[in-house]
């Protein structure tokens, strides 16, 4: 039946009846909660997740189809550890009601998933040195907010930084790990954590769906951002590279003459 506690305004639609689970924050402050089909089944799946008790509960998370296929998943840091967590699944869409399972885990985060951890990136010259090898998998929402010029489906992402080389120009580009077929989009950002401002953003600039990033201009010695997160949150490992790309070779020419010859030519 319905709960009465309402339904959520950040994620899912065709709220109806739902059903309640609760879990205990381990020792690391964070928690992951998964939803998965039984059998056939293709349970389009809504996941939210509150703190409080019951009849005085706070939405902290809430995920439509972060999961494999509609099935939802939901990352949350910085709990208090052995505090109660309340989690709510419902059908979204106005889809059909199935059986499932549900699990909960202590996840493994990794180490930039916010600006303040970011990993750096080398840079290389020319084209792209050593990739740096990363993934979105059990990275959680920064809070820095989905990028309004590009992607779609934001929900989750990593964090890199690199340093402007001395031609003020930095290239930064995603690659497939193995088979993956990793839907990325690249955001890159000029400031300091806190204090970002976009400055590029690209999703399918490259091959596939991978995504790759130009920019000139900037200040040598800056540091720029580079955040990766995956369409409708997919989550895979990934390879990202940086590097100065060569500046074309012409040189200026000054004539002091020129004819062309015949007329037509």
């Amino acid at each position: 039946t319905d709960s009465g506690v309402g339904a959520p305004i950040t994620c899912g639609s065709g709220y109806t009846p739902d059903v309640w689970y609760k879990a205990k924050v381990p020792a690391s402050g964070n928690l992951a909660v998964e939803t998965f089909n039984v059998g056939v089944n293709d349970f389009v799946s809504v996941l939210t997740l509150y703190s409080g008790t019951p009849g005085s509960l706070f939405q902290i998370a809430c995920n439509d189809g972060r999961g494999t296929s509609n099935l939802s998943k939901v990352i949350v840091s910085g709990q208090t550890p052995g505090d109660t967590l309340y989690i709510r699944v419902w059908r979204g869409s106005y889809a059909g009601e199935y059986p499932f399972e549900i699990c909960a885990r202590d996840p493994v985060i990794p180490a930039n998933d916010l600006p303040t951890t970011a990993t750096a990136l080398a840079v290389g010259s020319g084209s792209c040195g050593t990739p740096t090898q990363g993934t979105t998998i059990d990275a959680t929402d920064s809070g820095v907010g989905a990028p309004a010029s590009c992607g779609d489906g934001y929900a989750t992402d990593v964090w890199y930084k690199a340093t402007v080389p001395a031609s003020g120009n930095l290239a930064v580009e995603t690659f497939n790990v193995g088979v993956n077929d990793f839907d990325t989009v690249l955001n890159i950002y000029l400031g300091t954590p806190g204090s970002l401002s976009q400055i590029a953003c690209n999703d399918n600039g490259d091959t596939s769906s991978l995504s790759k990033v130009v920019v000139s201009g900037q200040t040598p010695g800056a540091t720029l951002y580079a955040r990766v997160w995956g369409i409708y949150d997919v989550d895979y490992p990934f390879n990202i590279c940086a590097w100065e790309p060569q500046s074309l070779s012409t040189k200026q020419v000054v004539l002091e003459s020129f004819r062309v010859y015949p007329n037509p030519t």
